[in-house]
């Protein structure tokens, strides 16, 4: 029989499940308890996501913003031309006509300009071309002042084979561009272009 002194601390022993090997040695849990926790234990804070989430869809408002604002200038530009066009002029008119509609029937005033989508896209088609065709116009204009000066030279033979390149290369990059959707920066990536198109190619059914 056990002295009555220690009966408490009998009932204070941990009750261990069947089949256990035997009690966890206390310089074990000692050990355990005072483990130092690494770098490697510690999770990563999860703040940069929410950071570049935000950064991402304020980038995409911006880019929303300047399409819209570039689509609206592109279309003032081209009523400009349409009404200064004798009878080609009636489909500004046209136009005007149903932009004051949608503002009556709705009262907003974003409804003024139907066709912005569209106007941005045509006016990044029409800059696109104009900036490609840039080094073929200036390699004409230099040919023609080389031939004035010395149609016989080095120079000007260059100048013409330069010509004669961007004659080619130009047109066929300026159509690789629009068949990619005509959006601005196409225009100022022909060898992505090109790979492009000879994929769509040799894919088939795009003729």
């Amino acid at each position: 029989m056990e002295p009555i002194l220690l009966q408490p601390l009998i009932l204070l022993r941990p009750i261990r499940a069947p089949g256990a090997d035997g009690p966890t040695p206390p310089e074990a849990s000692a050990d355990a308890a005072i483990a130092p926790t690494t770098a490697g234990d510690i999770a990563p804070p999860a703040g940069g996501a929410p950071r570049t989430a935000w950064i991402a869809a304020a980038g995409r408002v911006v880019a929303t913003a300047c399409s819209r604002l570039f689509g609206a200038v592109s279309l003032i530009i081209g009523l400009a031309v349409l009404a200064a066009i004798p009878i080609v002029q009636f489909l500004a008119l046209g136009y005007l006509l149903e932009s004051a509609g949608r503002i009556a029937r709705s009262g907003r005033l974003r409804d003024a300009f139907p066709g912005v989508r569209l106007a941005s896209r045509l006016g990044g088609i029409v800059l696109g071309l104009w900036l490609v065709t840039l080094p073929w116009r200036y390699a004409g204009v230099l040919a023609s002042d080389a031939a004035l000066i010395d149609p016989g030279s080095t120079q000007t033979v260059v100048l013409r084979r330069m010509v004669l390149a961007f004659a080619v290369l130009t047109p066929l990059h300026s159509l690789f561009a629009v068949s990619r959707g005509g959006r601005l920066r196409y225009f100022f990536r022909p060898i992505q272009n090109m790979i492009w198109a000879v994929r769509r190619i040799r894919a088939g059914g795009y003729f």
